[in-house]
């Protein structure tokens, strides 16, 4: 006469123990439906686990509920291996970005993600792409108001509306250009903001090509500069700050992320480029030209 399985010393529901959920994990007693704390697994040679509690609280009477089987002192080493990933992807930790101010505490598997937008990860100041004048390194939620405090980012900057501003390019003077200089120029990025989003926005003159590049930066991560468009548009100086229809040459498409080097940047068309000769007929008095940056939500 057979021993009497565990599923009837427990009285356990008819069908819970004998047919379980075909969701459930592999990883799960076949007995309580449990994810054991940790290894040693054990279980029948059909790799069907028994927790220990279990184990111990059938004794001798238990069987496998699944197939019947009554030696359960099977070493399940894959299902160990398993676990083990199982229970470190689920694991909770603090964001490592902790010890600056964040509080985050999610599971591991998540935290990468978390991380790659954390307020707090650290970021370069904004003109440290163009510039080593500026070295400083500091959380992402602070970085506006060091570009704001040193270097004064915001000024020169008039905002139409949330992601739109507009600004106006000084020359040397009503007589000389900066468009005859023999040496490259980068000047100073221009502050933009939508809502809660941060952006720079860069220009830079290069010589040999008699060229400048103008583009649009995010600070922030690929996915989060994917959700937005980029308009770049120059026009005459005596454009009023309004009229950035009559803008002469503009760029619209993607705004770059903060991991983009300039030369990536170049390379993947996200720039607007304007010929010397161009800015210099947009030229009134000692004001170069014109220029707006706009970003907007892709909808």
């Amino acid at each position: 006469m057979s021993s009497p399985k565990l599923s009837s010393v427990l009285a356990i529901p008819a069908g819970l123990a004998s047919s379980p959920s075909p969701s459930a994990s592999f990883l799960s007693c076949v007995v309580c439906g449990l994810t054991p704390p940790g290894p040693p697994l054990h279980g029948c040679d059909s790799g069907h686990l028994v927790c220990a509690a279990c184990r111990d609280m059938g004794g001798a009477l238990l069987s496998c509920p699944r197939c019947g089987s009554s030696n359960l002192n099977i070493r399940q080493t894959v299902a160990e291996e398993l676990l083990m990933t199982e229970l470190d992807r689920n694991r909770l930790v603090f964001c490592p970005y902790k010890s600056v101010g964040c509080n985050k505490i999610t599971r591991s598997q998540l935290m990468q993600q978390h991380r790659d937008a954390c307020l707090f990860r650290p970021v370069k100041c904004p003109k440290g792409m163009f510039s080593l004048s500026c070295t400083y390194i500091g959380p992402l939620c602070t970085i506006q108001q060091h570009g704001r405090d040193k270097h004064l980012l915001h000024q020169g900057v008039t905002t139409l509306q949330p992601g739109l501003i507009s600004s106006k390019m000084f020359d040397k003077s009503p007589d000389r250009t900066c468009c005859d200089d023999k040496s490259n120029a980068k000047f100073q990025p221009l502050e933009l903001t939508h809502n809660e989003d941060l952006f720079y926005c860069y220009f830079e003159r290069v010589v040999d090509r008699r060229l400048w590049f103008f583009f649009i930066r995010m600070f922030g991560t690929e996915e989060q500069a994917k959700k937005f468009q980029g308009s770049i548009m120059i026009g005459h100086s005596a454009l009023d700050r309004g009229d950035h229809a009559s803008a002469g040459v503009r760029y619209l498409g993607p705004v770059a992320n903060y991991k983009m080097r300039k030369e990536e940047i170049r390379n993947k068309g996200l720039v607007l480029a304007v010929p010397d000769e161009f800015l210099k007929s947009c030229k009134v008095g000692n004001v170069l030209f014109r220029v707006w940056f706009q970003v907007k939500v892709i909808d």
